[in-house]
Protein backbone atom coordinates (compact mmCIF):
# COMPACT_ATOMS: atom_id res chain seq x y z
CA UNK A 1 0.00 0.00 0.00
CA UNK A 2 3.01 2.13 0.66
CA UNK A 3 4.00 2.40 -2.69
CA UNK A 4 0.77 2.83 -4.21
CA UNK A 5 0.14 5.94 -1.30
CA UNK A 6 3.56 7.51 -2.54
CA UNK A 7 2.54 6.89 -6.54
CA UNK A 8 -0.73 9.37 -5.51
CA UNK A 9 1.42 11.55 -3.63
CA UNK A 10 3.85 12.19 -6.85
CA UNK A 11 1.04 12.01 -9.09
CA UNK A 12 -0.79 14.94 -7.16
CA UNK A 13 2.58 17.04 -7.17
CA UNK A 14 3.67 16.57 -10.45
CA UNK A 15 1.12 15.42 -12.43
CA UNK A 16 -2.06 17.68 -11.49
CA UNK A 17 -0.65 20.97 -9.22
CA UNK A 18 2.28 21.69 -11.51
CA UNK A 19 1.37 20.74 -14.78
CA UNK A 20 -2.55 20.96 -14.74
CA UNK A 21 -2.64 23.37 -13.00
CA UNK A 22 0.01 25.05 -13.77
CA UNK A 23 1.81 25.40 -10.00
CA UNK A 24 4.90 25.62 -9.24
CA UNK A 25 6.39 23.45 -6.28
CA UNK A 26 5.75 26.52 -3.00
CA UNK A 27 3.76 28.83 -5.50
CA UNK A 28 2.72 31.86 -2.81
CA UNK A 29 0.02 32.46 -4.72
CA UNK A 30 -1.02 29.17 -6.84
CA UNK A 31 -3.84 29.09 -9.16
CA UNK A 32 -7.21 26.98 -8.25
CA UNK A 33 -8.07 26.78 -12.40
CA UNK A 34 -8.12 23.89 -13.62
CA UNK A 35 -6.49 24.05 -17.54
CA UNK A 36 -8.25 20.93 -20.10
CA UNK A 37 -6.80 17.95 -19.73
CA UNK A 38 -5.66 17.45 -23.32
CA UNK A 39 -6.17 20.86 -26.15
CA UNK A 40 -4.42 21.54 -28.90
CA UNK A 41 -2.46 18.90 -29.08
CA UNK A 42 -0.93 19.39 -25.42
CA UNK A 43 -1.64 18.18 -21.86
CA UNK A 44 -2.80 20.28 -19.10
CA UNK A 45 -1.24 23.89 -18.57
CA UNK A 46 1.05 23.54 -21.75
CA UNK A 47 -1.77 24.37 -23.68
CA UNK A 48 -3.84 27.65 -22.69
CA UNK A 49 -7.26 26.36 -22.52
CA UNK A 50 -8.16 27.15 -19.24
CA UNK A 51 -11.35 24.95 -18.58
CA UNK A 52 -14.80 26.33 -18.17
CA UNK A 53 -16.40 22.57 -18.26
CA UNK A 54 -17.14 22.27 -14.17
CA UNK A 55 -16.95 18.22 -14.73
CA UNK A 56 -13.78 18.28 -14.33
CA UNK A 57 -13.16 20.54 -11.21
CA UNK A 58 -14.74 17.72 -8.81
CA UNK A 59 -12.69 15.16 -10.02
CA UNK A 60 -9.68 17.54 -9.06
CA UNK A 61 -10.78 18.55 -5.61
CA UNK A 62 -11.82 14.93 -4.91
CA UNK A 63 -8.32 13.31 -5.46
CA UNK A 64 -6.65 16.16 -3.17
CA UNK A 65 -9.43 15.21 -0.83
CA UNK A 66 -8.87 11.52 -0.50
CA UNK A 67 -5.12 12.90 -0.25
CA UNK A 68 -6.01 14.05 2.88
CA UNK A 69 -7.61 11.41 4.13
CA UNK A 70 -5.09 8.88 3.79
CA UNK A 71 -2.84 11.10 5.82
CA UNK A 72 -4.94 10.94 8.08
CA UNK A 73 -5.89 7.90 8.87
CA UNK A 74 -2.11 6.99 8.08
CA UNK A 75 -0.32 9.60 9.18
CA UNK A 76 3.23 7.85 8.98
CA UNK A 77 2.78 5.30 5.80
CA UNK A 78 5.34 7.23 3.75
CA UNK A 79 7.01 10.88 3.41
CA UNK A 80 4.32 13.35 2.42
CA UNK A 81 4.96 15.61 0.33
CA UNK A 82 2.13 18.10 2.02
CA UNK A 83 0.88 17.84 5.17
CA UNK A 84 -2.79 16.63 5.22
CA UNK A 85 -4.45 20.30 5.57
CA UNK A 86 -2.51 21.51 2.67
CA UNK A 87 -4.01 18.75 0.74
CA UNK A 88 -7.84 19.64 2.37
CA UNK A 89 -6.82 23.86 2.12
CA UNK A 90 -6.11 22.64 -2.14
CA UNK A 91 -9.60 21.11 -2.10
CA UNK A 92 -11.66 24.03 -0.74
CA UNK A 93 -9.90 26.25 -2.94
CA UNK A 94 -10.59 23.99 -6.08
CA UNK A 95 -14.33 23.50 -4.90
CA UNK A 96 -14.35 27.16 -4.24
CA UNK A 97 -12.77 28.19 -7.89
CA UNK A 98 -15.76 25.88 -9.28
CA UNK A 99 -18.72 28.44 -8.50
CA UNK A 100 -16.82 31.13 -9.94
CA UNK A 101 -17.91 33.33 -12.83
CA UNK A 102 -15.56 32.27 -15.61
CA UNK A 103 -16.61 28.35 -15.01
CA UNK A 104 -20.12 26.77 -16.47
CA UNK A 105 -21.94 23.51 -15.74
CA UNK A 106 -21.59 24.60 -11.77
CA UNK A 107 -24.77 26.22 -9.70
CA UNK A 108 -27.59 24.58 -12.05
CA UNK A 109 -26.08 21.82 -12.50
CA UNK A 110 -25.60 17.95 -11.08
CA UNK A 111 -21.69 16.91 -11.24
CA UNK A 112 -20.27 13.68 -11.06
CA UNK A 113 -18.56 12.73 -7.54
CA UNK A 114 -20.28 15.66 -5.64
CA UNK A 115 -21.33 13.37 -2.98
CA UNK A 116 -18.54 13.86 -0.67
CA UNK A 117 -19.83 17.27 -0.30
CA UNK A 118 -21.09 16.47 3.49
CA UNK A 119 -17.69 14.49 4.71
CA UNK A 120 -15.53 17.71 2.90
CA UNK A 121 -17.80 19.97 5.37
CA UNK A 122 -17.03 17.53 8.26
CA UNK A 123 -13.53 17.85 7.42
CA UNK A 124 -13.26 21.47 7.62
CA UNK A 125 -15.08 21.77 10.59
CA UNK A 126 -12.51 19.04 11.98
CA UNK A 127 -9.72 21.42 11.43
CA UNK A 128 -11.24 24.14 12.75
CA UNK A 129 -11.53 26.30 8.54
CA UNK A 130 -14.60 26.89 9.85
CA UNK A 131 -14.76 30.31 7.08
CA UNK A 132 -13.93 27.58 4.36
CA UNK A 133 -16.98 24.98 5.54
CA UNK A 134 -19.53 27.98 6.13
CA UNK A 135 -18.68 29.20 2.72
CA UNK A 136 -19.01 25.03 1.33
CA UNK A 137 -21.89 24.87 3.05
CA UNK A 138 -23.27 28.85 1.77
CA UNK A 139 -22.83 27.44 -1.85
CA UNK A 140 -24.63 24.05 -1.46
CA UNK A 141 -27.48 26.28 -0.17
CA UNK A 142 -27.65 28.24 -2.98
CA UNK A 143 -27.33 25.58 -5.41
CA UNK A 144 -30.14 23.49 -2.85
CA UNK A 145 -32.97 25.89 -3.67
CA UNK A 146 -31.76 26.43 -7.92
CA UNK A 147 -32.89 22.45 -7.81
CA UNK A 148 -35.62 21.82 -5.01
CA UNK A 149 -38.34 22.87 -7.36
CA UNK A 150 -37.32 21.83 -10.43
CA UNK A 151 -39.62 19.18 -11.95
CA UNK A 152 -36.66 17.06 -13.72
CA UNK A 153 -33.54 18.11 -11.92
CA UNK A 154 -31.56 14.73 -12.74
CA UNK A 155 -30.12 15.47 -16.31
CA UNK A 156 -26.65 17.05 -17.10
CA UNK A 157 -25.43 18.28 -20.39
CA UNK A 158 -27.84 16.36 -22.38
CA UNK A 159 -31.66 15.89 -21.16
CA UNK A 160 -31.65 11.87 -21.24
CA UNK A 161 -28.38 11.88 -19.03
CA UNK A 162 -28.60 10.60 -15.11
CA UNK A 163 -25.35 12.28 -13.74
CA UNK A 164 -27.63 14.89 -12.08
CA UNK A 165 -29.23 12.27 -10.05
CA UNK A 166 -26.21 12.23 -7.36
CA UNK A 167 -25.45 15.55 -6.80
CA UNK A 168 -29.34 16.46 -5.78
CA UNK A 169 -29.60 13.59 -3.77
CA UNK A 170 -26.90 15.04 -1.78
CA UNK A 171 -28.03 18.69 -1.85
CA UNK A 172 -31.69 16.72 -0.41
CA UNK A 173 -29.20 15.02 1.88
CA UNK A 174 -27.81 18.12 3.56
CA UNK A 175 -31.21 19.61 3.91
CA UNK A 176 -32.40 17.11 5.59
CA UNK A 177 -32.56 18.97 9.24
CA UNK A 178 -33.68 22.64 7.67
CA UNK A 179 -36.51 21.62 5.27
CA UNK A 180 -36.93 18.07 5.57
CA UNK A 181 -40.38 17.23 3.75
CA UNK A 182 -39.05 18.80 0.24
CA UNK A 183 -35.58 17.39 0.69
CA UNK A 184 -37.67 13.75 1.21
CA UNK A 185 -39.42 14.03 -1.36
CA UNK A 186 -36.83 14.75 -3.71
CA UNK A 187 -34.75 12.01 -2.42
CA UNK A 188 -37.96 9.38 -3.09
CA UNK A 189 -38.29 11.21 -6.92
CA UNK A 190 -34.53 10.35 -7.83
CA UNK A 191 -34.49 6.54 -6.57
CA UNK A 192 -38.00 6.22 -8.36
CA UNK A 193 -36.33 7.92 -11.35
CA UNK A 194 -33.15 6.29 -11.51
CA UNK A 195 -34.73 2.77 -10.62
CA UNK A 196 -37.26 3.54 -13.84
CA UNK A 197 -34.34 4.01 -15.84
CA UNK A 198 -32.48 1.28 -14.96
CA UNK A 199 -32.00 -2.01 -16.83
CA UNK A 200 -33.79 -4.77 -15.16
CA UNK A 201 -33.61 -7.89 -17.49
CA UNK A 202 -31.40 -10.36 -16.50
CA UNK A 203 -28.79 -9.14 -18.79
CA UNK A 204 -25.17 -8.61 -17.32
CA UNK A 205 -25.21 -4.94 -19.37
CA UNK A 206 -28.07 -3.68 -18.93
CA UNK A 207 -28.65 -5.06 -15.44
CA UNK A 208 -29.09 -2.00 -12.78
CA UNK A 209 -27.42 0.10 -15.79
CA UNK A 210 -28.59 3.97 -16.61
CA UNK A 211 -29.79 3.36 -19.69
CA UNK A 212 -30.56 6.11 -22.27
CA UNK A 213 -32.60 6.79 -25.46
CA UNK A 214 -29.55 5.77 -27.94
CA UNK A 215 -30.31 2.05 -27.53
CA UNK A 216 -27.48 -0.65 -27.86
CA UNK A 217 -24.71 0.84 -30.02
CA UNK A 218 -24.17 3.62 -27.18
CA UNK A 219 -23.33 3.47 -23.50
CA UNK A 220 -23.79 0.43 -21.61
CA UNK A 221 -21.98 0.29 -18.53
CA UNK A 222 -21.50 3.47 -18.06
CA UNK A 223 -19.62 5.19 -14.77
CA UNK A 224 -22.92 6.72 -13.29
CA UNK A 225 -23.86 2.99 -12.82
CA UNK A 226 -22.35 3.38 -9.37
CA UNK A 227 -22.05 6.95 -8.74
CA UNK A 228 -26.06 7.35 -9.35
CA UNK A 229 -26.48 4.36 -7.37
CA UNK A 230 -25.14 5.94 -4.31
CA UNK A 231 -28.83 7.42 -4.16
CA UNK A 232 -30.17 4.13 -3.69
CA UNK A 233 -27.91 2.64 -1.56
CA UNK A 234 -28.26 6.09 1.05
CA UNK A 235 -32.33 5.46 0.52
CA UNK A 236 -32.57 1.50 0.61
CA UNK A 237 -30.16 1.73 4.32
CA UNK A 238 -31.03 4.93 6.29
CA UNK A 239 -33.39 7.72 4.60
CA UNK A 240 -36.04 5.58 3.67
CA UNK A 241 -37.01 5.30 7.43
CA UNK A 242 -37.76 8.66 7.31
CA UNK A 243 -40.59 8.49 5.11
CA UNK A 244 -43.96 8.37 6.91
CA UNK A 245 -47.33 7.65 6.06
CA UNK A 246 -48.13 6.86 2.21
CA UNK A 247 -44.62 7.19 1.75
CA UNK A 248 -43.76 4.88 4.11
CA UNK A 249 -40.85 1.70 2.96
CA UNK A 250 -41.53 -1.45 4.17
CA UNK A 251 -38.42 -3.77 4.89
CA UNK A 252 -39.86 -5.81 1.88
CA UNK A 253 -40.20 -3.14 -0.79
CA UNK A 254 -36.21 -1.99 0.40
CA UNK A 255 -35.26 -5.86 -0.45
CA UNK A 256 -36.37 -5.43 -3.61
CA UNK A 257 -34.85 -1.66 -3.57
CA UNK A 258 -31.16 -4.04 -2.93
CA UNK A 259 -31.19 -6.05 -5.46
CA UNK A 260 -30.58 -3.54 -8.58
CA UNK A 261 -28.63 -1.40 -5.80
CA UNK A 262 -26.15 -4.07 -5.46
CA UNK A 263 -25.66 -4.52 -9.06
CA UNK A 264 -25.11 -1.17 -9.37
CA UNK A 265 -22.35 -1.19 -6.84
CA UNK A 266 -20.90 -4.27 -9.22
CA UNK A 267 -21.84 -3.14 -12.73
CA UNK A 268 -18.54 -0.80 -13.14
CA UNK A 269 -16.42 -3.65 -11.97
CA UNK A 270 -17.10 -5.72 -15.12
CA UNK A 271 -14.71 -2.20 -17.03
CA UNK A 272 -11.96 -3.87 -15.47
CA UNK A 273 -10.24 -5.93 -18.15
CA UNK A 274 -9.15 -9.34 -16.84
CA UNK A 275 -9.51 -10.91 -20.18
CA UNK A 276 -12.96 -10.78 -21.05
CA UNK A 277 -12.04 -7.33 -23.23
CA UNK A 278 -8.91 -8.36 -24.08
CA UNK A 279 -6.44 -11.07 -24.01
CA UNK A 280 -3.02 -8.87 -24.24
CA UNK A 281 -0.68 -8.76 -21.46
CA UNK A 282 0.04 -5.08 -21.30
CA UNK A 283 -4.10 -4.66 -21.41
CA UNK A 284 -4.92 -7.09 -18.38
CA UNK A 285 -5.66 -4.59 -15.70
CA UNK A 286 -6.95 -1.42 -17.47
CA UNK A 287 -10.68 -0.53 -17.82
CA UNK A 288 -12.77 0.66 -20.61
CA UNK A 289 -15.09 3.15 -20.74
CA UNK A 290 -18.21 1.45 -21.74
CA UNK A 291 -19.82 -1.73 -23.35
CA UNK A 292 -21.58 -1.40 -26.86
CA UNK A 293 -23.84 -3.95 -26.95
CA UNK A 294 -24.73 -3.61 -30.77
CA UNK A 295 -21.43 -5.49 -32.19
CA UNK A 296 -21.22 -6.83 -36.13
CA UNK A 297 -18.94 -4.44 -38.07
CA UNK A 298 -20.16 -0.76 -37.12
CA UNK A 299 -17.51 -0.26 -34.89
CA UNK A 300 -16.94 1.97 -31.86
CA UNK A 301 -19.97 4.51 -31.73
CA UNK A 302 -20.78 7.63 -29.96
CA UNK A 303 -18.85 9.31 -27.66
CA UNK A 304 -15.25 7.09 -26.99
CA UNK A 305 -15.35 5.72 -30.03
CA UNK A 306 -14.67 6.39 -33.42
CA UNK A 307 -12.45 5.33 -36.08
CA UNK A 308 -9.27 5.17 -34.51
CA UNK A 309 -10.80 3.36 -31.20
CA UNK A 310 -10.33 -0.41 -31.12
CA UNK A 311 -13.45 -2.58 -30.48
CA UNK A 312 -12.64 -5.18 -28.45
CA UNK A 313 -15.56 -7.69 -27.72
CA UNK A 314 -18.05 -5.19 -27.55
CA UNK A 315 -16.00 -3.08 -25.54
CA UNK A 316 -14.56 0.50 -26.45
CA UNK A 317 -10.61 0.65 -26.17
CA UNK A 318 -10.41 3.56 -24.26
CA UNK A 319 -10.54 4.31 -20.54
CA UNK A 320 -12.22 7.26 -20.78
CA UNK A 321 -14.23 7.93 -17.67
CA UNK A 322 -14.27 4.28 -16.42
CA UNK A 323 -12.36 6.24 -13.44
CA UNK A 324 -15.29 7.75 -12.18
CA UNK A 325 -17.48 4.51 -12.11
CA UNK A 326 -14.45 2.85 -10.47
CA UNK A 327 -14.27 5.49 -8.22
CA UNK A 328 -18.25 5.12 -7.14
CA UNK A 329 -18.03 1.84 -6.77
CA UNK A 330 -15.28 1.49 -3.81
CA UNK A 331 -17.66 5.01 -2.08
CA UNK A 332 -20.28 2.07 -1.05
CA UNK A 333 -18.62 -1.06 -1.98
CA UNK A 334 -20.01 -3.21 1.38
CA UNK A 335 -21.44 -6.80 1.97
CA UNK A 336 -25.15 -6.45 2.34
CA UNK A 337 -27.64 -8.72 4.05
CA UNK A 338 -31.15 -9.17 3.09
CA UNK A 339 -33.74 -11.24 5.43
CA UNK A 340 -36.79 -10.97 3.89
CA UNK A 341 -36.83 -10.46 0.20
CA UNK A 342 -40.10 -11.82 -1.24
CA UNK A 343 -38.73 -13.99 -3.48
CA UNK A 344 -35.58 -15.21 -1.93
CA UNK A 345 -35.63 -15.43 1.65
CA UNK A 346 -32.44 -14.26 3.50
CA UNK A 347 -29.28 -13.59 0.87
CA UNK A 348 -25.89 -11.93 1.51
CA UNK A 349 -25.11 -9.80 -1.30
CA UNK A 350 -21.14 -9.46 -1.21
CA UNK A 351 -20.46 -12.08 0.95
CA UNK A 352 -21.79 -14.94 2.79
CA UNK A 353 -24.48 -15.63 5.93
CA UNK A 354 -25.49 -18.18 8.47
CA UNK A 355 -27.92 -17.88 11.08
CA UNK A 356 -29.40 -19.44 14.31
CA UNK A 357 -32.08 -18.15 16.56
CA UNK A 358 -30.15 -15.79 18.25
CA UNK A 359 -28.07 -14.35 15.45
CA UNK A 360 -26.77 -14.14 12.03
CA UNK A 361 -22.98 -14.47 11.10
CA UNK A 362 -21.18 -12.60 7.80
CA UNK A 363 -18.15 -13.14 6.22
CA UNK A 364 -17.55 -10.22 3.81
CA UNK A 365 -16.17 -10.74 0.63
CA UNK A 366 -16.91 -7.26 -1.42
CA UNK A 367 -12.95 -6.49 -1.30
CA UNK A 368 -13.39 -3.42 0.60
CA UNK A 369 -14.36 -5.12 4.40
CA UNK A 370 -15.19 -1.65 5.85
CA UNK A 371 -18.94 -1.65 5.43
CA UNK A 372 -21.75 -4.24 6.85
CA UNK A 373 -25.39 -3.19 5.90
CA UNK A 374 -28.53 -5.01 7.48
CA UNK A 375 -31.00 -4.11 5.09
CA UNK A 376 -34.00 -5.65 6.77
CA UNK A 377 -33.10 -4.19 9.90
CA UNK A 378 -31.53 -0.94 8.65
CA UNK A 379 -28.59 -1.19 10.89
CA UNK A 380 -25.34 -0.22 8.87
CA UNK A 381 -21.74 -0.27 9.78
CA UNK A 382 -18.92 1.90 8.15
CA UNK A 383 -15.04 1.58 10.06
CA UNK A 384 -12.52 3.99 9.33
CA UNK A 385 -9.02 2.33 8.63
CA UNK A 386 -9.66 -0.84 10.10
CA UNK A 387 -11.61 -4.13 8.16
CA UNK A 388 -13.71 -7.14 9.21
CA UNK A 389 -13.31 -10.54 8.41
CA UNK A 390 -16.37 -11.64 10.46
CA UNK A 391 -19.72 -10.16 11.50
CA UNK A 392 -22.22 -11.81 14.57
CA UNK A 393 -24.79 -9.01 14.46
CA UNK A 394 -27.76 -10.33 17.49
CA UNK A 395 -30.89 -8.60 18.92
CA UNK A 396 -28.56 -7.03 21.52
CA UNK A 397 -25.26 -6.81 20.31
CA UNK A 398 -22.74 -6.58 17.54
CA UNK A 399 -19.17 -8.73 17.53
CA UNK A 400 -16.82 -7.94 14.96
CA UNK A 401 -13.62 -9.35 13.98
CA UNK A 402 -11.17 -6.94 12.23
CA UNK A 403 -7.49 -7.04 11.09
CA UNK A 404 -4.84 -5.60 13.49
CA UNK A 405 -1.51 -5.37 12.82
CA UNK A 406 -0.03 -2.42 15.15
CA UNK A 407 -1.37 -1.09 18.63
CA UNK A 408 -3.47 1.71 17.15
CA UNK A 409 -6.64 3.68 17.87
CA UNK A 410 -10.06 3.30 15.33
CA UNK A 411 -13.05 4.64 14.92
CA UNK A 412 -16.12 3.03 13.88
CA UNK A 413 -19.88 4.66 12.85
CA UNK A 414 -23.13 3.08 13.69
CA UNK A 415 -26.41 4.26 12.13
CA UNK A 416 -29.69 2.38 12.84
CA UNK A 417 -29.05 1.50 16.61
CA UNK A 418 -31.62 1.42 18.55
CA UNK A 419 -31.63 3.95 21.02
CA UNK A 420 -30.03 3.25 24.58
CA UNK A 421 -26.51 2.73 25.82
CA UNK A 422 -23.70 0.30 24.45
CA UNK A 423 -20.70 -1.09 26.50
CA UNK A 424 -17.41 -0.97 24.05
CA UNK A 425 -15.46 -4.56 24.97
CA UNK A 426 -12.17 -4.95 23.07
CA UNK A 427 -10.58 -8.74 23.33
CA UNK A 428 -12.76 -9.06 26.18
CA UNK A 429 -11.73 -5.94 28.44
CA UNK A 430 -13.98 -2.87 28.48
CA UNK A 431 -13.12 0.06 26.92
CA UNK A 432 -16.52 2.24 28.31
CA UNK A 433 -19.17 2.87 26.86
CA UNK A 434 -21.52 5.18 24.24
CA UNK A 435 -24.38 6.50 24.65
CA UNK A 436 -26.90 6.50 21.65
CA UNK A 437 -29.50 9.20 22.43
CA UNK A 438 -31.54 11.49 19.58
CA UNK A 439 -34.38 14.10 20.73
CA UNK A 440 -37.43 13.55 19.34
CA UNK A 441 -38.13 14.70 16.19
CA UNK A 442 -34.48 15.06 15.51
CA UNK A 443 -32.99 13.23 12.42
CA UNK A 444 -29.86 10.40 14.43
CA UNK A 445 -26.78 11.24 13.57
CA UNK A 446 -24.44 7.69 13.29
CA UNK A 447 -23.08 6.41 16.27
CA UNK A 448 -19.11 6.96 16.65
CA UNK A 449 -17.36 4.40 18.40
CA UNK A 450 -14.14 4.74 19.34
CA UNK A 451 -11.70 2.14 20.79
CA UNK A 452 -8.09 1.07 21.23
CA UNK A 453 -6.79 -2.01 19.28
CA UNK A 454 -4.02 -4.41 20.60
CA UNK A 455 -0.94 -5.46 18.48
CA UNK A 456 -1.50 -8.77 16.95
CA UNK A 457 -3.07 -9.95 14.11
CA UNK A 458 -6.96 -10.03 14.73
CA UNK A 459 -9.01 -8.83 17.41
CA UNK A 460 -12.81 -9.01 18.17
CA UNK A 461 -14.89 -5.68 19.16
CA UNK A 462 -17.67 -6.12 20.93
CA UNK A 463 -20.82 -3.77 21.22
CA UNK A 464 -23.51 -4.97 23.33
CA UNK A 465 -26.94 -2.52 24.85
CA UNK A 466 -26.58 -2.24 28.41
CA UNK A 467 -29.64 -2.67 30.10
CA UNK A 468 -32.00 0.24 31.47
CA UNK A 469 -31.56 -0.27 34.72
CA UNK A 470 -27.59 0.00 33.83
CA UNK A 471 -28.19 2.97 32.16
CA UNK A 472 -30.03 4.85 34.98
CA UNK A 473 -27.15 3.76 37.38
CA UNK A 474 -24.97 5.61 35.02
CA UNK A 475 -26.86 8.99 34.71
Amino acid sequence: MAGEVSSLDMYLEKAVWENLMGNTPDDPEPSYLVHNFWEQGKPGSANDTLSYRGYAYPHVYNTFFGMYQIEKKYPSLVAYTHPATWCLNVAFNVFERLYSESISYNWSTGLMGEQTTPALIAALQAERMTRQADEVLSKMATKYKNFASTKYPYGSEYSFDNTGEEAVYMLAELNLGSDRANALRMMRDIVAKTRATRGQMPVWYLYADPTTILGESWWQSQYSAALAGYAMDDYSNRTSALQMGADAVSSSQRSVLERLNYGAKLMNLANVNSGQISDVAANIGASAWTYQAEKGALGTLGVGGGPGVQFLNGWRGMTGESDLGLWGAVQTMSTDLVTDDPIFGTAAYGGSESSDQYSYTVLPSDGVQQRLNLVTQQLSVQLGSDRYTQAIIGKNSADLRLVSGTAHTGVLQVSGMAQGSYAVVVDGTSQGTVDNHTPAGAIASPLQVSYAVPAGSSFILHLVSLPPDANARRR
